[in-house]
């Protein structure tokens, strides 16, 4: 353990800028992983997969390269039964952001209009107990979670929300999306929700709420029919609200996250969301490299390696007394040598265009067949005789 401190040590000591590229692309990519676990919100996967991840961690720790092997080696196994499972995520997840919307319209919700608007008819649909389902869009577009609906381009306004949700419509069940401060779409059908630890007892629009909200930005006002209560679904959980003022505080908070002001750099809404998945993933990254450069050491291994004969010509035989094996000398990291199968490597003579009789063979590490993050470094012999026979004298002598 004190030697893999010290290797630690001396890898942080030769830490260069492309070692910090490399952690900040490992970094992105264990967020995606983590992002898709958390918002399935399956928290039996997330434990089991920080669980694999936790003894991978402790076998590179402790220098236990049998556990280690087995893990790398069901890891394509691994992520194949993870790309299965996850496969509706997954699909949903790259919908949402292959047609991500940029920062939107941002001086539509300048003006306090569509909010007060918005905010007036929901307290009065909370005092008269109407069901009310109202998605303010973030910057991911949702056309393709989304189903049903009536496509419209409308004013955020009392009268016209009062219409859509009166129970005597047909499509007061359903939806009402808001983008850039208009209602774009009613009487859609949002994905439902299996987080039941989440949801409770609450109904069919709390869960349709909170599904929208566990795969896109979108913040959802609801409205209980049952009991005239308002709650907003947002990054996956339900939060209750108890007085308009506190619903302007979080649609407000929402709005400047997503619409962020002029003197505010664009990128800092999406740096700052969702910031303890960021700070995991970076810390993760930085672990993992971390452990690997404890590995990176360049060590030399020798193997004996069959001696293979290709092409030898038609009517020639190669003498018994050639040899059937040389000894290659390999220099790599030892996660490298770890990963090696020593019945992968061959040593390979090419005797096209040969003659009978004796030839001097020379070996080079352009005859070696070994893994990409492997080198060879010397081959014993380098050289060696071999004795081309015609196959009729071969017979003869046999």
């Amino acid at each position: 353990m004190l030697g893999f401190a010290l290797s630690i040590e001396k890898s942080i000591e030769s830490f260069g800028a492309m070692d910090a590229v490399d952690i900040a692309i490992a970094s992105v990519l264990v967020y995606a992983v983590l992002y898709l676990l958390w918002t399935t919100h399956n928290r039996t996967l997330l434990l089991a997969a920080a669980g694999l991840v936790g003894v991978y961690l402790a076998a590179s720790a402790f220098e236990l390269y049998l556990t280690e092997l087995a893990l790398r080696s069901a890891a394509l196994g691994l992520l194949v039964l993870f790309g299965i499972a996850f496969q509706e995520d997954i699909r949903r997840a790259i919908l949402l952001r292959w047609r991500w919307r940029g920062s939107g319209r941002a001086e539509n919700w300048l003006t306090s209009g569509p909010i007060d608007e918005l905010i007036d008819f929901i307290a009065k649909s909370a005092e008269q107990r109407v069901g009310v389902l109202v998605v303010i869009q973030g910057r991911d577009a949702l056309d393709s979670v989304l189903k049903g609906g009536i496509n419209l381009s409308a004013p955020v306004n009392v009268m016209l929300l009062q219409s859509i949700f009166d129970p005597r419509t047909p499509g007061h069940d359903g939806a009402v999306i808001v983008q850039d401060g208009r209602i774009v779409r009613m009487s859609a059908h949002l994905p439902l929700s299996n987080n039941l630890r989440e949801l409770r007892s609450r109904g069919t629009r709390h869960s349709a709420g909170l599904g929208l909200s566990e795969i896109a930005d979108a913040l959802v006002v609801i409205v209980s029919e049952e009991r005239g209560a308002i709650c907003v679904a947002y990054g996956g959980a339900l939060h209750p609200v108890t007085t308009p003022i506190e619903l302007k505080q979080r649609i407000d908070a929402f709005l400047k996250e997503k619409y962020p002001a002029p003197n505010r750099p664009r990128f800092a809404g999406p740096l700052v969301g969702r910031l303890g998945l960021k700070v995991a993933a970076v810390a993760i990254a930085a672990i993992a490299w971390a452990l690997y450069a404890s590995h990176a050491d360049t060590i030399e291994r020798s193997f004996a390696v069959p001696l293979e004969f290709r092409n030898v010509p038609t009517n020639l035989v190669v003498n018994d007394d050639a040899p059937d094996s040389v000894r290659v000398m390999h220099t790599g990291s030892e996660p490298a040598f770890a990963l090696l199968t020593p019945k992968t490597l061959e040593v390979r003579v090419n005797l096209q265009g040969f003659e009978a009789g004796t030839s001097n063979i020379a070996l080079t590490s352009k005859n070696c067949i070994y893994p990409s993050d492997l080198k060879v470094i010397h081959v014993d012999p380098s050289e060696f005789q071999v004795q081309l026979s015609s196959s009729e004298r071969a017979m003869t002598r046999d």
